[in-house]
């Protein structure tokens, strides 16, 4: 029962830590392209305006120009601060997720560690109990 249980528990984890890898990456992409999108809002301006094949990256373009409507030009500006604020969030979610995928690292070696200290007290007290109704 005790095997059963760790098995389906490995398998979740090892299913959950491919679903944060997946989410990590994706992340990264995110966090590259608001880099660069930042950098160029700031040298060239009006970059909100453009569309984006990302659905993650359209609606950052479409939430920064709607933000700065009104206040259009290159530099420091509202879309500026607004594509380094989406940057930084977007910083942020990765570490998020690099902090859960640690932590998951960190309970598998736990419950390797358990699991191997279980088995080996079975054995130890099946060898005792053995021992105590062998042959007489």
């Amino acid at each position: 029962m005790q095997r059963q249980l760790f098995d389906k528990l490995a398998a979740t984890a090892q299913q959950t830590d491919e679903t944060l890898a997946a989410g990590s990456g994706e992340a990264r992409k995110h966090v590259i392209a608001l880099e660069e999108m930042t950098e160029a809002e700031r040298r060239v301006g009006y970059l909100a305006k453009a569309g984006d094949v990302d659905p993650y990256l359209a609606k950052v373009r479409e939430a920064v120009a709607q933000e700065a409507q009104g206040r259009e030009g290159a530099g420091e500006g509202a879309r500026y601060s607004a594509f380094a604020r989406y940057r930084q969030l977007a910083q942020q979610t990765q570490a998020s997720i690099e902090g859960a995928r640690q932590g998951l690292v960190q309970w598998r070696s736990r419950a390797r560690s358990h699991r191997t200290q279980a088995r080996s007290s079975y054995g130890a007290s099946m060898r005792l109990t053995m021992g105590f109704l062998g042959p007489r």
